[in-house]
Formats: C-alpha cells, structure tokens, sequence
C-alpha cells in the first residue's frame, strides 16, 4: 500500500519546497568569429582553444556535480535536524534529549492506513530492543490525534508533530518514515512501511549498535 502523504501537501501544494533550482541557463562561450567563406577563426584577443575546452570541462563537472545533489536522497549521511515537538500535554519536548546514541526516529500517524499495517511490527521491535544498551527508538506522531496515537503506538512514551515541522525538515513528506540516527548524523532512511520482523532489517539496527559500541 502507497504511504500517505501530507494532507496539506495534497490540498494547497508544498510548505516548503523539496528541491531548489535556479533557471538552470548557461551562456555557451564563444569560441571565435566567422569569416566570409563561414569558417570560424579566432578572434583579436579571443582565449586559445585549449582554455576554451577546459572551460567546457570544467563546466560539465559543475554540471554533473548539481545533478547528482539533485536527486541524493535526502536525509541521508548528514546532521539529523531538530524541530518543536511537544508531549502528549501540548509541553515543548526537544528531541535532543530523547536520543541515544543509536536511536530510530519514527514518523506515523493514525489516519494513515500504511503505518497501522506497520505498526505491530514497529511495536514488537521496540519491545526486542529495549534491552539493548545505547539503543532506542523515538515515535513521532505527525498532526495527530493524541489519544489515537498512542493506541497505534502501543505505549504513551510518544512525542508529537503538530505542523509537520520536524518531519518536513527531515525530508519526510508522506508517512510512514524512519531514521536511523548514530551519534547525531542520519545514516539511513527507511522510507514507507517496513517490516520491522524482517531477520535483515533487525540485523542492520544490531550491527549499528554494534560498531557504535566498539567505539566507544
């Protein structure tokens, strides 16, 4: 099933835009003058040919570097973002001091048919890793419900996003979406509905687990 996007998104278009671009125009340099017969010669004072292509070279690398940007998915292996959470009584919660130094941040609601097909597993992962030292994982509900919320959820240890702000600055635009979050730096995506009983998932999370441990 297709994740749900943000309701707001769908009515009136994007808060804020997913992708910033200029005019994408590029004046071409001239490489000399025609004469009368057509042929093109240089110019007085027009740079030399060779200058001219590594001018070209150097203009495609620019490019290509800009496309690649363009479509990086985002969120990954960068500093995770803040944003205004608040707790189940409308009270500023910062995210920050919710973080271990492993944490998976979960972004879900309770009108979205995705993250109720994707909730039992979510719960039964939270409830395995409990356990583990330097591990936890963060539930974010998004322009929710509190009391519904917290059913999906399973627990009441849940943290609140009124306007999208901390989802939009994560990148995240339809729900569900997770974060695996090591040390502050975002190092994964999950993006959509995930099994969270999948045997290669779980072992990805123990693996992070693992090598933070063994820096420490």
């Amino acid at each position: 099933m297709a994740a749900n996007t943000d309701p707001e998104r769908d009515a009136s278009g994007p808060t804020q835009s997913s992708t910033e671009s200029g005019d994408g125009s590029v004046a071409a340099p001239v490489a000399g003058t025609k004469g009368a017969a057509g042929a093109v010669s240089d110019g007085a004072g027009a740079p030399p040919s060779s200058v001219l292509k590594h001018g070209r070279l150097l203009l495609l690398a620019v490019v290509a570097v800009a496309v690649v940007a363009l479509f990086m998915p985002r969120g990954a292996s960068k500093k995770a973002p803040g944003g205004f959470l608040v707790d189940d009584g409308g009270r500023p919660a910062p995210l920050a001091e919710r973080m271990a130094p492993v944490t998976l941040i979960h972004f879900y609601a309770s009108w979205c048919p995705p993250c109720l097909e994707e909730a039992p597993s979510m719960t039964r992962l939270a409830k395995d890793f409990a356990g583990q030292p330097g591990f936890r994982v963060v539930m974010i509900a998004v322009a929710d419900d509190v009391a519904r919320a917290k059913a999906v959820a399973g627990t009441d240890d849940i943290l609140f996003d009124p306007q999208w702000e901390t989802a939009h600055r994560y990148g995240t635009r339809q729900l569900p979406d997770s974060y695996l979050i090591v040390d502050g730096k975002v190092q994964r995506k999950f993006e959509g509905p995930v099994d969270w009983d999948d045997a290669q998932v779980r072992e990805a999370l123990k693996m992070a687990v693992a090598q933070r441990a063994s820096r420490s």
